[in-house]
């Protein structure tokens, strides 16, 4: 009985969601740019890239995208065009510096790129900061055994580092998570701690009095303030120029249902298991919500709403953002022409976000688009004025029928089908419309 309840509520939340989707002006539309649903490890176009378990990502100046494939225990390239290349790694778990193609690591988790074009990958249970140049070469730049000391290159030590971002000046800045603090690597390749005390808790104040529970996703603004997630306390944490640390947004009650997730003003939001963090053109910061399978956003005002996906439904499902779904989506980029890419990490996938114009457009799908009759029995019409794909989705939000219609009119077969209430739902590359039908066979 909960399962049906909680279906039907979901189906619920589904349509009215797509109803609404038809009357926005403009949103945000999401789909599958590499990979399949089904873990695994190869190159190619893609949808038939393999990858498992993506974790962290960044962009080149090129447009060129680096995905840490965690399961892979490999640093994967993707071109502009969408093809999927190995760069390092992909020989098995281990620690082994040199060329990407001997290399090795264990687990890598983030990513990010400096203006010469260097990665740096937090290399998670090898307790390391990796470097991989242009050519792929791979080295390691700080840590040794797990532990903590502040010190040059590989006489520091950090515990589990996840988080990584860089600023303008290349100074680069990691979450030790299990150290609970924020380290900062300056361009000498100097480690050394510029956040929280080593003990696990909340509290705010003066950077080394601060206290942090699981810190992962990091980002740094143009002026140098910092914003930490927080796996554990659930909230987002700012490192600002003065060296205080304050709590703007969510709150240590993550874990509570059913109060992990609510959209608001600071603290009023809730999070569960905030991941990625990225700064957008505007000053929002852009938050990757393991635990909701949500893109949220927060203001420069520090207000919480949902960009994309749908709190509670970690599933795959492309779309307009109140329609699309993720499961436990990991972290996020952008590139030059305005695109977000972002680690799908339970579907195996990179998906893209892009802006799209929808509704009142002359050339939508839906202008022109018929449904007849409706309700119907074992056939309905569809006319269109361009190509889609379509899928009918039951009430458990199963796709039970899938196909094409082209442009003009078509005739889709529903013998078979049970009585009921469903969504149609129409998709191309660049938008999708959903409508309801009623099958009274």
């Amino acid at each position: 009985m909960f399962l049906q309840n909680s279906s039907i509520k979901l189906f619920l939340i589904l349509l009215s969601s797509v109803l609404l989707s038809n009357k926005m002006s403009a949103q945000y539309w999401i789909s599958t740019y590499c990979g399949q649903q089904v873990m695994g490890f190869a190159d190619g176009q893609g949808t038939n890239a393999n990858f498992w378990n993506p974790l962290g990502i960044c962009c080149d100046t090129l447009d060129n995208l680096f995905v840490v494939d965690g399961g892979n225990n490999a640093i994967r390239k993707i071109s502009p065009s969408g093809y999927v290349t190995t760069f390092a790694g992909g020989n098995g778990q281990g620690y082994v510096d040199g060329p990407g193609s001997t290399a090795k690591f264990n687990l890598p988790f983030d990513i990010c790129i400096d203006a010469s074009q260097n990665l740096y990958v937090t290399d998670l249970y090898n307790h390391k900061i990796r470097k991989i140049d242009q050519n792929g070469n791979v080295s390691t730049l700080a840590g040794d055994v797990a532990g903590y000391a502040d010190g040059y290159g590989t006489n520091a030590r950090f515990e589990r580092p996840r988080g990584i971002c860089i600023d303008k000046h290349n100074v680069i800045f990691v979450t030790d998570f299990m150290n609970s603090m924020i380290r900062k690597i300056d361009t000498t390749g100097y480690v050394s701690t510029i956040a929280g005390n080593g003990m696990w808790g909340l509290a705010d104040g003066p950077a080394l009095s601060a206290m942090f529970h699981g810190p992962d996703g990091i980002a740094v603004d143009s002026i140098g303030n910092i914003y930490v997630s927080e796996t554990w306390n659930h909230c987002i944490r700012l490192l600002d120029t003065s060296g205080n640390v304050t709590l703007v947004a969510g709150s240590n009650l993550g874990w509570q249902w059913p109060s992990y997730y609510q959209d608001g003003q600071g603290t009023q939001a809730q999070f569960h298991r905030p991941g990625g963090l990225m700064i957008d053109d505007n000053g929002h910061l852009l938050i990757v919500e393991y635990g909701n399978s949500a893109i949220r956003s927060m203001s420069p005002t520090y207000y919480v709403s949902t960009l994309a996906g749908i709190p509670y439904n970690p599933v795959f499902a492309n779309g307009p953002q109140n329609v699309a779904t993720f499961n436990e989506p990991s972290k996020i980029c952008k590139t030059s022409d305005g695109s977000y890419y972002i680690t799908d990490q339970g579907n195996n996938m990179i998906r893209k976000m892009v802006l799209t114009p929808t509704g009142n457009v002359q050339n939508s799908l839906a202008n022109g688009l018929q449904i007849f009759p409706n309700p119907c029995k074992s056939y309905v019409y569809i006319q269109v004025q361009k190509m889609a794909n379509y899928k009918l989705i039951d009430i458990l939000g199963k796709t039970i029928q899938k196909g094409e219609v082209k442009q003009g009119g078509n005739q889709i077969n529903l013998d078979g089908i049970v009585k009921g209430l469903f969504i149609i739902q129409f998709e191309t590359q660049s938008e999708m419309v959903s409508r309801t039908i009623f099958i009274d066979p």
